[in-house]
């Protein structure tokens, strides 16, 4: 019971760094964006990925393909969640995907109920309405909703299904590293053959671009995949899609570090409330009182 324990604080531990990847990196590709489409970036960044996490198993002896379905799956879901989002976002204001992309906290146990009979526990509901409130906080609300908002929307409920289906398949006995080969090979095909149907612009030799794919490929893809995919083995589902409500935190304060934006009083409540959201997930309170116990 004591390893499992760690195990999981470990997992939280590791799903928190990626979000820290994920907060610093949104902030490098921002600024690669005005050079590079983000469809192009997806497609480059995926595919190299994929080889890399593939030219790895091929070494171990280890195949690219088997459970293959799972791994079809996963990127189908991935990619869609990334097309919704650069379409969604080329439309709408960046505070308002902020927050609507964040609502996969409560997508999350709504669709594990709905799709996987998941019973929703008391603490975790508490857990999740203060870190959307601390989220709408964070990044302001919504304002001015028009169909970039309803795109963004299904971003969050596929993030969510994203969240729900690697839970699944991570309990199957599936490899880890595996399954992620496969999903980022799936997302980088169909991105280079959206980018070849729409003929989007290749602008990736800027020095710029070429930094930025470093990051995103080793650490924003490869690592950060391959940590949410073994991190989900031994943490619940409710609790990643909260401790993912922490990329905008980390954004937040990385652009506050790097001054490209002011930290102001309503980053640091909407911040405080999802890291205490966070801490309320964490803490066993049905030891306590006679809550019960969580199981999503």
């Amino acid at each position: 019971m004591e390893l499992l324990k760690k195990k999981s604080l470990y997992a939280d531990l590791a799903l928190i760094l990626t979000q820290a990847i994920w907060g610093f990196g949104f902030i490098i590709v921002k600024a690669s964006l005005d050079i590079i489409h983000p469809v192009v970036l997806l497609g480059v960044e995926f595919t190299l990925s994929a080889a890399i996490l593939g030219a790895y198993l091929f070494f171990k002896r280890k195949s690219l393909f088997q459970n293959y379905g799972k791994g079809l799956v996963l990127g189908f879901i991935l990619w869609i969640g990334y097309m919704t989002h650069v379409i969604g976002l080329s439309t709408i204001s960046a505070t308002n995907a902020a927050f609507i992309t964040s609502l996969s906290i409560i997508l999350v146990p709504l669709a594990g109920r709905f799709l996987f009979k998941k019973a929703i526990g008391i603490q975790n509901i508490v857990a999740v309405l203060i870190a959307l409130i601390g989220v709408w906080i964070l990044t302001g609300g919504i304002s001015n909703f028009r169909i970039g908002d309803v795109l963004t929307l299904f971003t969050a409920l596929f993030v969510a299904l994203h969240i729900l289906f690697t839970d699944k398949f991570v309990n199957e006995k599936t490899d880890p590293l595996t399954l992620n080969f496969q999903q980022l090979a799936v997302v980088g095909f169909l991105s280079l053959v959206t980018m070849a149907i729409f003929r989007f612009p290749v602008n990736v030799w800027h020095t710029s671009v070429i930094w930025t794919i470093i990051y995103v490929v080793l650490l924003a893809d490869i690592f950060a995949y391959v940590a949410q995919t073994f991190s989900q083995k031994y943490t619940l589902p409710v609790r990643v899609a909260i401790i993912f409500t922490l990329e905008p935190v980390f954004t937040a304060f990385f652009a506050w570090i790097f001054r490209t934006e002011a930290l102001v009083f309503s980053t640091l409540v909407g911040g405080a409330l999802v890291v205490l959201a966070l801490l309320i997930s964490e803490i066993p309170f049905y030891k306590f009182f006679r809550f019960e116990k969580q199981r999503i």
